[in-house]
């Protein structure tokens, strides 16, 4: 049953945070998708062109926190925070380690981002306008930056 709560209660959450981040329309059976992934949120799962991707509850609930600040710096702090539920008291190693596991995941490489680039002394960012060939998250309708609907 605490399960279902702890479930339940991150989806609640994630909804506020899109919503805070201008996508009041957003529910929670919509995706995202970037590049060649694709983060469905009502299925809890990636997948990398079409291939699924096995993610630790730490490393989806990571790639949430980026998505929904897609092209956004975001500091280590707020994965800490978000993901781990704790302050960092400096200590960025958990962050890292997990960044580390779900670029290899994903097929990226630290050197040549695709998906996941650092930002130097603030934390990490998922792609934006910088990125190869200027590419950004497409709707399901070709529209970039935007959500698809499910």
């Amino acid at each position: 049953m605490s399960r279902i709560k702890d479930l339940e209660l991150e989806n609640r959450q994630l909804r506020e945070r899109l919503s805070r981040m201008g996508q009041a329309s957003l529910r929670i059976n919509e995706s995202l998708d970037f590049e060649t992934v694709l983060i469905d949120y009502a299925r809890r799962r990636a997948t990398v062109g079409g291939r699924l991707v096995k993610l630790t509850v730490i490393e989806y609930r990571l790639l949430v926190e980026l998505s929904v600040q897609a092209g956004v710096k975001v500091a280590h702090e707020d994965p800490l925070q978000k993901v781990w539920r704790k302050r960092s008291g400096g200590d960025t190693r958990p962050i890292r380690t997990a960044i580390k596991s779900l670029r290899r995941k994903l097929g990226d490489d630290a050197n040549a981002p695709t998906y996941i680039f650092n930002e130097p002394r603030v934390g990490y960012r998922l792609g934006n306008g910088e990125q190869a060939e200027g590419r950004q998250p497409v709707a399901a309708g070709g529209r970039r930056g935007e959500l698809r609907r499910e």
